[in-house]
């Protein structure tokens, strides 16, 4: 399909937040996107007036010369009470014609502005900038604000990427990493003095270019906090699954397939048979991979109390929580490795990891000689009082509507109203006028939710939240007018807030029915219709 407005001319980098920006600069409600596409052809074809072009010395010349290095076309946008005009702005990487590819932008500002922002990365920026392209300062800018507390400037973020890449360059932590695996998979990182919410350090990531796209060898600029880039760099040196390492993807699916075959019948594949997913046993793999995560965390709060997870002569022993078709536990045993990397930035890395998983029904030969069957290694725990788990239908049910529905549509977790709101999305009045009806919708549902759930205290299911240690309950939802002759379109995840005078459950996201089944699965297999009818 052929490509409109500045899609048309080359790479948008940020995409999602150009049209916010002329938006705020303008001073107007919404931004029609088939209007503003149709002048930017207008000016693209004809090239007779809104367009200024610079060469490689930033000295303007001739919308037909070949050595144009970067471009200003007019948006059609004034800035609000003031007669300048703003302008979207794109570069690349060798100078050439405006007909040639490989064009990327978008900056948005006056002509003063953007040439303000040039001079800015030529005398101070350089460095960083010849490093790698199409960076989205906007976007940056927001997240680091985010964790900050308050508003920093594209000019405030773009100061502190350039210097601290000076900085890792002279302290020698700017990193480059490739991948074992794969020599084109590469990625490059640097620290910023900024922590997120949960005082973790930030990173600079940017990633391997692999295309005419942009000025260098590298490409875009990413902020990753600690612990992720410890996950995503682990990638590069092994393949695992979380905590457990293995050959190839066929070497996990050969295991976690003996599993589910081990095991007590249970469906661990996706109900939607489209959803793509290299692993055969996609829930089975969450469900083991998180239960280990949380037998490492009790052992943690456990200090020196009887440990979950027993390790003995290189090999760790820890309980899966499934029972065979017997009814006897599944301990799971795997060789004990630690993975260690020096690397710039981030110091000295260690990952604990299992190898060569096995699996055995507790009284097989391997498990017998080691635990009686009063020693076992005990299974996960979430909860401490049964009270927990049980969802109390007399609180009242508060979300934050317009953040919780328009995530779910743009996730495609609400697929009722998916065809219409690609429709509208670009139309701010309109799409705000799909937002309140979806709003009153979930409204109905909601309550007709709650009204089920009195009368069944089985219906919301509980499901564990690790980053806040907490348990979270799924209410399902149903959009339709007849609840008995269909399933739900999706769940509703609900936290208890006792903070203020009156508990009551906040409404923190919506999970498609997939999604509720994997997250609940954890604590137990859900014994609810609309959660059994996937499996």
């Amino acid at each position: 399909m052929e490509k409109d407005g500045i899609a048309r001319i080359g790479y948008i980098g940020n995409y999602k937040v150009y049209s916010r920006l002329i938006r705020e600069k303008a001073g107007i409600p919404f931004f029609d996107y088939n209007e503003f596409d149709k002048h930017i052809d207008e000016i693209w074809t004809h090239r007779n007036h809104g367009i200024y072009c610079y060469d490689e010395s930033g000295n303007e010349v001739t919308v037909d010369s070949d050595q144009i290095i970067c471009f200003l076309i007019d948006s059609g946008f004034l800035v609000k009470d003031r007669i300048d005009k703003i302008f979207i702005g794109f570069n690349r990487k060798f100078p050439g014609s405006l007909d040639d590819q490989g064009w990327f932008g978008v900056e948005i500002g006056t002509r003063e502005e953007l040439a303000h922002k040039k001079a800015i990365t030529e005398e101070h920026g350089s460095s960083f900038d010849k490093y790698t392209s199409a960076v989205n300062y906007d976007s940056i800018s927001l997240f680091l604000g985010k964790s900050l507390g308050k508003e920093i400037s594209t000019d405030e973020c773009a100061e502190i990427l350039r210097n601290s890449f000076e900085k890792a360059q002279k302290n020698k932590t700017l990193a480059v990493v490739e991948n074992q695996y794969d020599s084109q998979k590469q990625m490059s990182f640097f620290p910023i003095p900024i922590v997120n919410n949960e005082n973790k350090r930030l990173f600079i990531k940017m990633n391997k270019n692999k295309s005419e796209i942009g000025y260098s060898e590298w490409f875009g600029a990413f902020v990753i906090a600690e612990d992720e880039l410890k996950e995503e760099l682990l990638s590069f040196y092994c393949f695992h699954v979380g905590s457990f390492i293995f050959q190839s993807l066929a070497s996990a699916n050969q295991f976690y397939d003996s599993l589910a075959h081990k095991a007590m019948r249970e469906n661990w594949k996706w109900s939607d048979t489209s959803r793509d997913d290299r692993y055969s046993q996609p829930i089975l793999k969450s469900y083991l991979e998180h239960t280990y995560y949380r037998l490492v965390d009790e052992d943690i709060e456990r200090d020196n109390a009887q440990k979950k997870i027993v390790s003995y002569k290189g090999k760790s022993y820890f309980n899966s929580g499934l029972l065979d078709h017997n009814f006897r536990q599944i301990i799971i045993v795997g060789t004990e490795e630690v993975l260690e990397k020096d690397i710039p930035g981030l110091g000295v890395c260690r990952w604990t990891l299992l190898s060569e998983l096995k699996a055995y029904s507790h009284n097989e030969h391997e498990i017998a000689r080691m635990f009686r069957e009063d020693e076992l290694p005990a299974i996960a725990s979430y909860f401490t009082d049964y009270r927990e788990v049980v969802f109390d239908a007399s609180l009242d049910i508060h979300t934050n509507d317009r953040h919780i529905f328009e995530d779910g549509v743009e996730r495609g977790r609400l697929p009722k109203y998916k065809e219409e709101y690609e429709k509208v999305k670009d139309d701010e009045v309109e799409k705000e006028l799909l937002l309140t009806r979806i709003a009153r919708d979930f409204d109905s549902a909601r309550e007709r939710a709650k009204l089920m759930a009195e009368r069944n205290y089985k219906l919301a299911v509980p499901q564990f939240y690790k980053e806040n240690n907490e348990i979270q309950f799924l209410l399902p939802i149903y959009l339709g007018e007849r609840e008995e002759a269909e399933k739900p379109q999706c769940a509703l995840v609900l936290s208890l807030d006792k903070s203020g005078r009156r508990p009551y459950y906040r409404g923190e996201t919506i999970l498609t029915l997939d999604m509720a089944y994997n997250n609940t699965r954890l604590i137990a297999k859900p014994d609810v219709f609309w959660l059994n009818d996937l499996v």
